[in-house]
């Protein structure tokens, strides 16, 4: 919804999973499907769950809902409910190794960090098996 006017600010997921109020989480997910459906929007590129907060200048930490894995799923669940019932789609995203920030993209000047996990590799778009 970037090239809309008129959107809402909801509370970020860090905000939201504060609370461990799931009536809330629940609530703010149907805002949201509200909206995007109000907006002509099909769906919402929502919620992330996969950055637990372990690196402090990560950048995308505030999307998601904390450091309680039991507590993503559970706001997960909420919001992707709550948006869902509003007839849009919602797309879990980020849910593994969303903790690099500094030098996740590959450019010229300098090289972009590997994310190697249980023998896998994520680098510059691809998953390769090491």
């Amino acid at each position: 919804m970037r090239t809309t006017g008129n959107i809402t600010a909801f509370p970020a997921g860090i905000t939201t999973g504060a609370t461990w109020n799931k009536d809330l989480m629940y609530e703010r997910g149907v805002a949201i499907g509200q909206e995007f459906r109000g907006k002509g929007a099909n769906f919402y590129l929502g919620p992330s769950v996969g950055s637990l907060g372990r690196q402090p200048r990560g950048g995308r930490s505030w999307e998601s809902f904390g450091s309680d894995p039991v507590l993503q799923g559970i706001a997960g669940a909420e919001t992707i409910k709550g948006v869902q019932e509003q007839g849009v789609i919602s797309t879990l995203k980020h849910f593994l190794a969303n903790e690099q920030e500094v030098y996740r993209m590959y450019n010229p000047v300098q090289q972009a960090y590997s994310a190697d996990i249980g023998g896998f590799s994520y680098e510059r778009g691809e998953i390769r098996k090491i």
